[in-house]
């Protein structure tokens, strides 16, 4: 069974506000190994028509101290990875449901976002 943990960044450049996520799915019982796990990564913000939008990225590698994160799955393999529904389900999830997120992304517009 896999069970997934997310961490997500809320970032603002200038008067841009993007949400990345990294989904990491995969054993994480006591025994489990950490390279049995998969990373996928996601952006979500304005793209070029100025509507919100989301994408699957190249997941960065982790840093020598932190194994626990997961196998990055570059975006080429993910977008056909079976695992690509759960992570979309997921990213929806986050994006609609968690309070600090979704003010993050829609603030001081009066955006839609397009999946609700």
């Amino acid at each position: 069974m896999s069970e997934g943990v997310l961490l997500a960044y809320l970032y603002t450049h200038g008067r841009v506000r993007e949400v990345f996520l990294d989904l990491v799915l995969g054993p994480w019982d006591d025994e489990a190994d950490p390279s049995h796990r998969l990373r996928f990564s996601t952006r979500t913000g304005p793209v070029h028509d100025g509507t919100i939008g989301s994408t699957l990225v190249d997941a960065a590698p982790p840093s020598a101290d932190d194994t626990l994160v997961g196998t990055p799955v570059a975006r080429a393999l993910g977008l056909t990875h079976p695992l690509l529904p759960t992570v979309w389900a997921c990213s929806d999830s986050v994006l609609v449901d968690v309070p600090e997120v979704r003010a993050h992304l829609t603030a001081r517009r009066r955006w839609r976002l397009p999946w609700r």
